[in-house]
């Protein structure tokens, strides 16, 4: 038996509340709030201390306390800690202090000395029960602490009004345990009701359970709990079947392919018997398919989860990945939809998120929420009054999200559902073998430890100690498992109508188990998991991708138009192309190229129409010293729109050809023109108004343009850019010192969303092979490598790719991709697993090309598809793509008709959905 220490309360309170004015003086069970709240608290004999302001709007309370002979304090408004100090100033560094508040009237002699007694046996030097969201009413709180402690939080603190006006931040980071002893007799997490007084609904509450008690200071605290009880009967998490097993040949059945259609429908009839929610996602393969062959709009049909495609770029992708799923499940509305990365809240500015607003408005959508990996994302997700839902991984070695758990109770809009129960299958297997290699992990001694608790706490298996642990906590509603077969879900059900653990049983087992360290808890942090990651996708099969006829988008016999750029905006598709006069030098079809150098060639910005045809043509501002060349539209992560290019600088006419460093020499019109340099725009209006020219920094060993007055601007630019995890953005470019090396490429890196450019290194190394490389695009694979594709020279014009495991800051060798022979190459996604990669065959024949790629390993698949073919030029291509609402693709390419004119053109392509 531990002895009890002698301690003193200390109980704050003031009249100037915000929410609820005055509420320390409202009547509740015949006196002031904040009276009752002191009683309660002395009614053992404890000692009790009121620190109140000493401002004019708290004289009244003052009289009040007084009246009721209770001792007080009083000080600063603003500054409680300096109000602790002055009620603890008698006192020595060693003696305990129990801090509660005066809104709160639940805590009474009995409670403060459970909490005491346990704070003694415990050692710790700080404890506290309540307000975390975790088993006790919000309310029913108090924190223990040394003397000692609270005047070296007031030295070493005292500059932080943070510490000041809360008073215990400091300590509790020092201090706090890991775990705490539980409260005896309470077996159930009661987290979700509310015993404090902080708004009128709190009061009237407060009010009702103290009515017609005799003796409202001496009825007990768990008499009290039980009123509150109820009308709140407590909430227990169900059992969500997961999905990806039925979509995607995954977990224990990878090595097996994907399960028949028969053991599909066979779990999903047992999911509607056991009466189970439904997760799927866009990701999932053919789930979202089997699901609606299932069940559709049948009535009576399940509820079902499903999530946004992970790699969406854009409000318009967002809004193609809405409707793919409501036509696989067969369904007009979406139960709940979830983004399937929580960065897409805010991505492009919010647009994203706001066309998902829209579609939920019209009715395609009931719920909107986010499946967040980390507690930084969820607390960004739980500060927006629009998420109605929230996923998030959870199992009983991750302690991250404690701090955050009464934010999420203060939201009874949200549901709650957890994944990872069996923290990637680790906690549930009987092998070590598969646990990572981390630092401070000792897979061996925790999976000893839990089945040391599995007899400890008479649990079946440890699969039933997990679950138990996890439905213990009263704030998830739904815990999300998959399965391999209508058994095995039978199994999941069968556990699930066990009793979940009480809280003595919860604090057995985290008293039990180490603190896991935070890379062990994310398996996006495990060691070599980009590349187990790649290797695990097993994908679903190659897709059948069919072309349509193609169609003329923008043509002007007068003008020769070339190098597309698609993006979606507000107003609709907006196209971005190379503009130049037709001159009489341009060759007609057959005899070779438009005019390159043309010293009046611009950028200009078309918004197509419903059936693809470009609207009127703007320009993009001029630069007096230059002629642009090719453009790529960007959506920025803030939601602006980002145009880069590059530039020449042609001579005059008849000037003499030159061979200097950035010096070219077009043969056809006999013009030679300058580098002039690589540069980005943006336009904050969605495309309507542009920004000024950045030009790229000098490009590091390269000889100025203009001696001691410009330097190498950066290389030549071409290509897609990519966003870094850690939020970069890459740009590739490509050039030559001069005109007998062969290219090379290069990267370059904002990390502040493009207002400023570094140079970030080669893409490509030099070596001995003379191959040259050039108008490189960035791509993320799913696995979070990037991959660059390149157009050679030397190498029969295959495509080279490079690779990096370090989010861009050192590259692979080029490996030489056998059978794709051609450039420039543009990535489009086309579903979860598989990506489309767009080029040009240029020669006396030259097409429109595509290829398959794997979107986990980059690997390419299948045979070439034809998108156009016939042009009896070289000088056709660059494709460009976009994804549809429809679920369609846009691929727009440039292409020569018969009188030698440059034009747009496009197909679309339909994937299966």
């Amino acid at each position: 038996m531990v002895e009890l220490p002698a301690f003193r309360v200390v109980l704050q309170a003031r009249t100037t509340s915000t929410r609820l004015p005055s509420k320390v003086l409202l009547p509740v069970g015949t006196m002031p709030l904040s009276v009752l709240a002191a009683k309660r608290a002395a009614r053992n004999g404890a000692d009790v201390v009121m620190a109140i302001p000493e401002t004019a709007e708290d004289d009244h309370l003052a009289r009040n306390l007084a009246a009721a002979g209770l001792k007080m304090v009083r000080g600063p408004l603003e500054d409680v800690l300096a109000r602790f100090l002055l009620a603890t100033r008698d006192l020595e560094d060693s003696a305990v202090c129990v801090r509660l508040t005066g809104d709160n009237p639940c805590p009474d002699g009995d409670f403060i000395a459970q909490i005491v007694t346990n704070f003694a046996a415990s050692g710790a030097r700080y404890l506290a029960y309540g307000n975390d969201g975790q088993w006790l009413p919000y309310g029913l709180s108090a924190e223990v602490f040394r003397v000692g402690d609270l005047r070296h939080a007031a030295a070493s603190h005292g500059h932080d009004p943070y510490v000041r006006e809360h008073v215990t931040p400091s300590i509790r980071a020092a201090h706090a345990a890991a775990g705490r002893p539980p409260l005896q007799g309470m077996p159930d997490d009661l987290g979700h009701l509310r015993c404090t007084v902080d708004t009128l609904e709190d009061y009237l509450r407060i009010v009702e359970i103290f009515a017609d008690v005799p003796d409202p200071v001496s009825i007990p605290w768990r008499d009290l709990v039980a009123r509150l009880q109820d009308n709140r009967p407590l909430p227990r998490a169900n059992l969500v079947l997961g999905t990806v097993q039925l979509g995607l040949p995954y977990g224990l059945r990878k090595e097996a392919g994907l399960m028949s259609e028969s053991e599909a429908q066979a779990i999903l009839q047992a999911a509607d018997e056991l009466g189970c929610t439904l997760d799927t996602a866009r990701a999932y393969g053919s789930s979202e398919a089997r699901i609606g062959k299932h069940s559709g709009s049948r009535a009576g049909a399940r509820p079902i989860v499903t999530k946004l495609a992970p790699d969406i770029a854009d409000a318009a992708e967002a809004e193609a990945s809405v409707m793919a799923s409501l036509k696989a499940l067969d369904r007009p509305r979406l139960d709940t939809l979830l983004l399937h990365r929580a960065e897409h809240i805010t991505a492009g500015g919010g647009r994203i998120w706001q066309k998902l607003r829209h579609l939920q408005d019209e009715g395609f959508i009931g719920k909107l929420g986010v499946s967040v990996q980390t507690p930084q994302e969820l607390q960004t997700v739980l500060a927006r009054n629009d998420v109605q839902h929230v996923q998030l991984p959870f199992n009983l070695l991750d302690w991250r999200w404690w701090p955050d758990v009464a934010s999420l109770r203060s939201r009874s809009d949200i549901t709650v559902h957890v994944r990872s129960v069996f923290l990637q299958g680790l906690l549930s297997q009987d092998t070590q073998e598969s646990w990572p290699n981390i630092a401070g992990v000792d897979a061996q001694g925790t999976l000893a430890r839990l089945d040391g608790l599995v007899q400890e706490l008479a649990r079946s298996s440890r699969a039933d100690l997990c679950i138990a642990y996890v439905r213990a906590f009263g704030w998830i509603d739904g815990l999300v498992m998959g399965v391999d077969s209508a058994a095995q879900l039978h199994e999941l059900a069968e556990l699930f109508a066990n009793p979940p653990l009480s809280w003595a049983e919860v604090c057995a087992v985290q008293d039990s188990l180490p603190q896991a360290p935070q890379q062990l808890l994310n398996p996006a942090l495990w060691p070599a998991a980009r590349a187990r990651t790649a290797a695990a996708c097993v994908t679903t099969p190659p897709p059948k991708v069919t072309v349509s006829e193609h169609f003329t988008i923008l043509l002007d016999e007068r003008v020769m138009a070339s190098f597309p750029s698609l993006l979606a905006t507000e107003k609709g598709l907006l196209l971005s192309v190379r503009l130049a006069p037709r001159e009489p030098h341009d060759f007609p079809q057959g005899m070779g190229h438009q005019q390159h150098l043309h010293p009046r060639s611009a950028l200009g910005f078309a918004h197509l129409d419903g059936e693809f045809k470009a609207g009127p043509v703007s320009l993009f501002p001029a630069d007096l010293f230059a002629a642009d060349q090719d453009p790529n539209l960007t959506r920025l992560p803030n939601g602006d729109i980002m145009i880069s290019s590059f530039t020449w600088r042609p001579q005059a006419f008849g000037a003499a050809p030159r061979e200097d460093p950035g010096f070219f020499t077009e043969k056809a019109s006999n013009v030679t023109a300058q580098f002039w340099g690589s540069y980005t725009a943006i336009s904050r209006d969605e495309g309507r108004t542009w920004g000024p020219r950045q030009y790229l920094p000098g490009l590091p060993g390269f000889p100025d343009l203009v001696p001691s007055n410009r330097v190498w601007h950066g290389g030549r630019h071409r290509g897609q850019t990519c966003l870094t995890r850690d939020g970069r953005l890459l740009i590739g470019t490509y050039d030559r010192p001069d005109n007998s090396a062969p290219f090379r490429c290069f990267l370059y890196e904002s990390r502040d969303g493009a207002q400023t450019w570094q140079y970030a290194g080669p893409l490509t190394q030099t070596d001995d092979t003379g191959v040259g490389f050039a108008e490189p695009t960035l791509y993320r694979l799913t696995t979070g490598q990037l991959i660059a594709l390149h157009r050679t020279f030397g190498a029969q014009g295959h495509l080279a790719v490079t690779r990096s495991d370090d989010d861009g800051h050192s590259w692979s060798a080029p490996d030489f991709v056998e059978g794709i022979i051609g450039h420039p190459f543009h990535v489009l996604n086309l579903n979860a697993d598989w990506a489309i990669v767009l080029y040009a065959l240029r020669a006396k024949v030259s097409s429109i090309r595509a290829h398959l790629m794997n979107r986990h390993s980059g690997a390419f698949e299948g045979s070439e598809i034809l998108l156009r073919n016939g042009a009896k030029s070289q000088d056709i291509g660059y494709p460009s793509g976009i994804a549809l609402p429809c679920g369609r693709l846009l691929v727009c390419y440039y292409w020569v008709n018969d009188s030698g004119t440059r034009h747009i053109e496009g197909v679309t392509l339909s994937p299966p959905i």
